[in-house]
């Protein structure tokens, strides 16, 4: 038969998580990085600084903007099955990223004026 069904049983189409991962991902990373940095458990570094920022402000936003492309790709489909749950995940992981983020570059900031 194909391996195509109809009616009841047809597969639904789905938002891939994946984006949501590597967001989540890049804003953890980003928080460490700021607590690292922060409370003085390493020397202040230049490099760590600004790749806390990239990963929280910059590959976070990325990553919830192909989430957000791949879902409004998929929601004229009939089979469209929204989740509104990795929608909320998306804002949540997109808000942590950039705050810890806007923290490295404000961190960065102070550790370059002191040079």
């Amino acid at each position: 038969m194909g391996g195509i069904t109809h009616g009841a049983n047809a597969a639904r189409i789905r938002t891939p998580w994946w984006p949501l991962a590597a967001t989540i991902a890049a804003g953890s990373v980003s928080v460490g990085l700021a607590a690292v940095n922060a409370f003085g458990l390493e020397p202040d570094s230049i490099a760590l600084l600004l790749a806390g920022y990239l990963l929280g402000a910059i590959v976070a936003t990325v990553f919830v903007s192909i989430h957000r492309a791949l879902r409004n790709a998929h929601r004229g489909h009939p089979q469209f099955l929204p989740q509104p749950g990795l929608d909320r995940l998306a804002a949540l992981g997109l808000g942590i990223g950039m705050a810890a983020g806007l923290t490295n570059a404000v961190l960065l900031a102070l550790e370059l004026s002191k040079q």
